[in-house]
């Protein structure tokens, strides 16, 4: 990671701050957010261990256009900057630089990482939150339903898009990737019971799944199609 220069009159605070942990934001020139479908939300929670976040940062500077800016983290081991993303790598705390391309630092804030100790699925239906699934799903064919797993430590909720393996055995449901976050769209397509399996990181969850038939003389449920918002970037 190449030296950065501090701008201006926050220079010893800034410097203390990676020293110390003083008050985040001490420059007082950049606002950060995570970017999510439905628009930037403010970062109020640790990053988990091995999740990603996309940032947003706002940039003022009185009297002058934003500069082009760059992220740089003071502590890879904590968490590094990759392909316009941060990844939470461990656990603690790092100083994330707001940079120009000449590595002029304009501002900064902290970012703490935990490693996550419990998951939990839960149902989503347009963007919202149904509620933690227990003890089993069942759908009939042809329906499918979208969950996403979240990650804590302890009580605390954990941000950042957790990177996930989707597994059903047996394959009489179908994980479908559902756009730019973690969670997927699950097909049923065969009558039977099987064992939905999300291994994230070093915790694994399990849910018992049942399909049924659709009824003699009923018609199909009706699916309904994904449609990612306009906000969605992958």
């Amino acid at each position: 990671m190449r030296t950065p220069n501090f701008l201006g009159a926050g220079a010893l605070c800034a410097w203390f701050a990676l020293l110390t942990g003083c008050g985040t934001g001490a420059m007082g020139q950049a606002q950060f957010a995570e970017k999510h479908a439905d628009g930037a939300h403010s970062l109020n929670a640790p990053l988990a261990q091995g999740a990603s976040l996309e940032p947003e940062v706002n940039l003022e500077l009185p009297g002058s256009a934003a500069p082009t800016l760059e992220l740089v983290s003071a502590r890879d081991d904590v968490a590094k900057v990759q392909d316009g993303r941060i990844v939470g790598t461990g656990p603690g705390v790092t100083a994330i630089l707001v940079t120009d391309k000449a590595g002029t630092v304009l501002d900064f804030y902290h970012l703490w990482v935990e490693r996550p100790t419990r998951a939990t699925l839960h149902r989503v239906e347009t963007g919202k939150d149904l509620g933690e699934l227990e003890g089993g799903l069942d759908l009939v064919v042809g329906e499918s339903v979208e969950v996403t797993p979240k990650v804590y430590y302890n009580t605390q909720e954990l941000a950042g898009r957790v990177a996930a393996e989707w597994s059903v055995t047996p394959a009489i449901i179908t994980p479908m990737r559902i756009g730019a976050h973690s969670g997927r769209r699950l097909l049923a397509t065969t009558p039977g019971e099987a064992q939905l399996s999300v291994k994230l990181g070093t915790i694994t969850l399990t849910l018992p799944l049942r399909v049924l038939a659709v009824p003699d003389g009923a018609p199909p449920p009706q699916a309904k199609p994904y449609v990612p918002s306009t906000a969605t970037v992958e």
